[in-house]
Parts: structure tokens; C-alpha cells; sequence
């Protein structure tokens, strides 16, 4: 089950981390600190989501040497930090119930 899980996640994650290097390389800005207002922060972040959905649809190209770039900036494993405290122990033992619970519907539902 185990196995499975980790192959669908995987599976998902990579398609999504592509979707933000994409977003990222053809609005650049959003790679380093947004220099603006935290109430705008949403609303910049929206906007040129949507537009990166219209250009998508209508094929427009994004350097090859842009995404290669943003790839190798944005593509490695987040780093994990363990938390020895009762709250942190409480969420991982949050987190693996969640995670068992997606395992099995995984194994059952998804191919």
C-alpha cells in the first residue's frame, strides 16, 4: 500500500512542482520577494496565475533556457524539519492518519 501511495504522490507532485516552474519562469517576479503591500500579495499572486492559464491555453511558448533555469532553482525536496516538541508530535501523528487514510482510498480507487 505503501509502495502505491508513494508512486501516486510522486506521480502528482511532480506534475504540480512542472506547473509552478512554468508559472514561476514566465512571471519571473514571483521567484523572488514580492516587494508589495501583504493585503495586494493574493490578488498579484491570482492574476498572474490566471494569465499563465490563458497564455497555457493558447500555447504560448516559455524559453526553454527560462524553465531549465526556474527547474533547477525551484525542483529539489523541501527540507524537513523534525519538531520535538508535544504539539509537533501531535501533527505527525496527525499527518500519518491523513496519509494512511489517502494510501487506502489510493489503493482502491486509483491505478
Amino acid at each position: 500500500m505503501e509502495r502505491h501511495y508513494n508512486k501516486v504522490f510522486n506521480r502528482t507532485r511532480n506534475t504540480v512542482e512542472r506547473a509552478f516552474g512554468r508559472l514561476k519562469a514566465r512571471f519571473r517576479r514571483l521567484s523572488v520577494r514580492m516587494e508589495a503591500h501583504i493585503q495586494n500579495v493574493n490578488s498579484i499572486i491570482a492574476s498572474a496565475v490566471v494569465l499563465h492559464n490563458i497564455c497555457e491555453g493558447k500555447k504560448h511558448m516559455i524559453p526553454d533556457e527560462d524553465l531549465d533555469l526556474q527547474c533547477s532553482n525551484s525542483c529539489s525536496e523541501p527540507e524537513l524539519h523534525d519538531q520535538d516538541n508535544a504539539r509537533g508530535q501531535r501533527e505527525r501523528s496527525e499527518a500519518e492518519a491523513i496519509r494512511k487514510a489517502i494510501a487506502e482510498y489510493l489503493l482502491t480507487h486509483v491505478k
